[in-house]
């Protein structure tokens, strides 16, 4: 029996970096939001656990995320869950766009399926949340408000009725350097109310993007000047709203227009793109 599922991408419609914690995790609030843009995970059972990708990325099999979600689940279930997992990759690794995360998450409800296992969402966003920050978002369908690392998650009912054009420039960016160039102290302060902003917002306006932001842009764009340079591009050439994702480096722009997008990723040839298409 053989398993098939796409792993989304993901942008951060707005980011906020708001107090350094106890536990030296930074509190955050933000908006996850899914895009088309997708790996493709295939398992099967097997004797043993095996991963292969169809591009030579260099992690070892212990380190990858994928393999450490298939552990974390079989611990929990205390089932053996060995399969083989190929894995073609569409999303840029280190990008901002949660690429790892969403393949460990998407992982874990392909397992739970292929072994139908009746896992509930909830437990296994425990696990999730194990893996890493952002991994519990991948869990859900809708776009979601984020608080705590990451890993507290409302799901809302909000779409962007935006084609998305992401461009990656191929830059890599320390995420534990970026939020150290934040200098955060551990006074809690509180961040922008995105549940009370987003209430009976069904999807984004431009009024709305007035509100929206990424406290690791100006860091960011003080070291990469190239990504500042392609968030100006893109609002040169008629996006409605453009913003870094994550830590970086991807930067997204959205249009109105498919010919505007179109005409604008023609800017990019030298870095990754690609597109995602509104409904």
């Amino acid at each position: 029996m053989s398993y098939k599922i796409k792993s989304y991408a993901k942008v951060n419609l707005s980011l906020e970096v708001l107090y350094k914690r106890k536990d030296n995790f930074h509190e955050i609030s933000t908006i996850f939001y899914k895009t088309k843009i997708h790996d493709l995970l295939h398992f099967s059972k097997s004797a043993k656990y095996e991963i292969s990708l169809d591009k030579n990325i260099d992690i070892p099999l212990q380190s990858n995320l994928i393999y450490k979600a298939a552990q974390l689940l079989q611990s929990f279930v205390e089932k053996d869950l060995s399969c083989s997992i190929k894995v073609e990759k569409n999303i840029p690794t280190g990008g901002g766009l949660g690429g790892g995360s969403s393949n460990a998450a998407y992982t874990l409800l392909a397992l739970n399926d292929l072994f139908d296992l009746k896992v509930s969402r909830e437990e296994l966003a425990k696990i999730a949340a194990q893996l890493g920050s952002d991994v519990p978002f991948f869990l859900y369908d809708k776009t979601c408000v984020a608080s705590g690392r990451g890993e507290i998650i409302t799901e809302i009912d909000f779409e962007v009725p935006y084609h998305i054009l992401l461009i990656n420039p191929g830059l890599h960016i320390s995420t534990p350097y970026a939020y150290k160039s934040l200098n955060r102290n551990n006074k809690p302060v509180k961040g922008t109310d995105y549940l009370k902003l987003l209430e009976n917002q069904p999807s984004l306006t431009p009024d709305l993007t007035s509100h929206f932001k990424n406290d690791f842009e100006e860091y960011v764009f003080k070291t990469f000047s190239k990504i500042y340079d392609i968030k100006n591009a893109l609002y040169e050439n008629n996006s409605v709203f453009a913003l870094m994702s994550g830590s970086g480096s991807t930067v997204f722009g959205m249009f109105y227009d498919v010919d505007n997008m179109e005409k604008a990723k023609r800017l990019f040839s030298d870095c990754y793109t690609a597109v995602s298409y509104a409904d």
